[in-house]
């Protein structure tokens, strides 16, 4: 067992002093790139329409206003639905209902097509696929904010006599308005910053600023314009984020369950819910595969797009390897987290116009900059979401390997990253189907490449529904082989290493 020795002072390892020292400075260029580059293209001459930017902003407060208050409404509702089982059901349920926001925006709107035929294009379509992808989040949340601030409050009111519905408005909901707040806004902005699904069901009259942003740079070629109207969004966002995701709820306190959280005509909505989603995939799934033969004229397009998907995964995960052990040394070393984990990931096509007037439009150099877009965009908030609170965990493993002078790479890999398989897993897997699926970013960064994304979001443009479905579960199987063989990789590596 590693203890503390008193008077023992820390040492630092001479062997990592050039990566401490390198990596911290890198890691700010890579993820600061994005907003260096769109300054570079402010001047004295740069105009901006402030008809077309009002227009553009009015379309996405109408969407992320919309989905956001429709997301968090019925999510409280559900929440009561989701704190209506208990034990191993809440715990499967609670998983599920955030696949719609862990899946690529691919498969959503791909749902969203089946279950609404025809689909209406505009502010209605774009609203209803943002609140089907955000819903099952902000039920999570708002079940896991009533778990940490009710306490026994529940079961104190009805022994006090107060009626259900007074407790929920007079007690409940003030006691919650912080997280309320927070689930609102957290929606709001991945709905402003979302290109995806705006780019596909927005239409003419559904442009939100994130499309406009990227049609002056792709189209009218108005890079000064867009460059201004990118500084606009992301100092809104910020503002946003500043003055409005701060929670400020009471500490947590032991859960007491209790009639008044529970309903069972929420849990009926929820499971609704739930099955809308899996059966509009599944039953245009089948219904698809009786038009699987207009999908063989493809098969050297989907080959070619598979080998050129699995690389950039490949090159992804690499990527992100590194930045995940240079973030882990520098956690080691300083005791506290680089800066950049915190960025928000604000807008796609910020980073992919950065990487696309960084790099040159060919697809060698899209091997390149699409990885480091992914490794922008996602990669901090996984690191946020999977890593950091394991490392808070084993902090006191790490400073008493410190204290008996064990070199930084021992503790990363034998001491952190031993402990994590799971995590490291997780991690993996996610990144690869968010690669494989992508169209939004590499349509962002001007990419060349073929992709399996890119190839199904043509197919839904050119009103091949079925062939895009087919296509997607493609991407599924792909996937589900990949994700298998570095599980088998992961779990060879960590038994190798036990027999050590």
């Amino acid at each position: 067992m590693i203890g503390f020795k008193s008077g023992q002072k820390f040492e630092r390892m001479k062997g990592s002093r050039p990566f401490r020292f390198l990596f911290p400075i890198f890691a700010s260029l890579i993820f600061l790139g994005p907003y260096l580059v769109s300054l570079f293209f402010l001047d004295n001459s740069s105009t901006l329409n402030s008809t077309e930017l009002l227009w553009a902003l009015k379309n996405s407060v109408i969407q992320s206003g919309a989905a956001a208050l429709i997301s968090v409404s019925f999510g409280f509702f559900l929440s009561f639905g989701l704190l209506n089982f208990s034990g191993a059901t809440q715990s499967v349920l609670g998983r599920i209902v955030l696949v719609p926001q862990v899946l690529p925006t691919l498969f959503s709107i791909l749902i969203s097509f089946s279950l609404l035929n025809p689909f209406p294009m505009g502010h209605i379509g774009v609203i209803f696929i943002f609140t089907l992808v955000n819903l099952g989040l902000s039920t999570y949340f708002m079940a896991h904010a009533i778990r940490s601030q009710v306490g026994n409050l529940a079961l104190v009111s009805d022994v006090m006599g107060i009626k259900k519905s007074s407790f929920i408005f007079r007690i409940l909901l003030p006691l919650i308005k912080s997280d309320l707040k927070v689930n609102f806004f957290f929606v709001f902005l991945f709905c402003l910053a979302s290109l995806s699904v705006p780019l596909v069901a927005g239409g003419g009259k559904g442009t939100n600023l994130e499309v406009l942003i990227y049609e002056k740079i792709f189209i009218e070629q108005a890079w000064n314009s867009a460059a201004m109207m990118m500084i606009f969004q992301t100092g809104l966002i910020f503002c946003i984020s500043y003055f409005f995701l701060n929670r400020r709820g009471a500490s947590p306190q032991p859960f007491v369950s209790h009639p008044f959280l529970k309903s069972k005509v929420s849990a009926l909505a929820l499971l609704i819910y739930i099955i809308s989603y899996g059966y509009g995939y599944i039953s245009r799934l089948l219904e698809s595969f009786s038009d699987f033969e207009d999908l063989v004229p493809y098969g050297v397009d989907i080959l070619e797009a598979t080998g050129q998907s699995l690389l950039i995964g490949i090159v992804t995960l690499g990527i992100c390897f590194v930045f995940l052990y240079g973030w882990i040394v520098y956690f080691v070393e300083k005791q506290r987290h680089h800066f950049v984990i915190h960025l928000m990931s604000i807008s796609t096509v910020l980073v992919g116009f950065s990487l696309y007037i960084l790099f040159s439009q060919t697809v060698q150099m899209d091997y390149i900059k699409l990885p480091l877009a992914f490794l922008i965009l996602f990669v901090p908030a996984l690191f946020r979401f999977i890593f950091e609170d394991k490392l808070a965990q084993i902090k006191g493993q790490i400073l008493a390997a410190k204290v008996h002078s064990i070199s930084t790479t021992r503790i990363v890999f034998q001491i952190i990253l031993h402990q994590f398989p799971n995590a490291l897993l997780t991690s993996a897997s996610l990144l690869l189907i968010w690669t494989l699926s992508d169209f939004a970013i590499s349509r962002a960064a001007g990419a060349q490449v073929k992709t399996l994304g890119l190839l199904s979001v043509n197919f839904l443009n050119s009103y091949r529904l079925n062939s895009a479905y087919l296509l997607s579960f493609y991407i599924l199987i792909f996937w589900g082989v990949l994700s298998a063989l570095f599980y088998f990789f992961i779990k060879g590596i960590y038994g190798v290493d036990r027999k050590r």
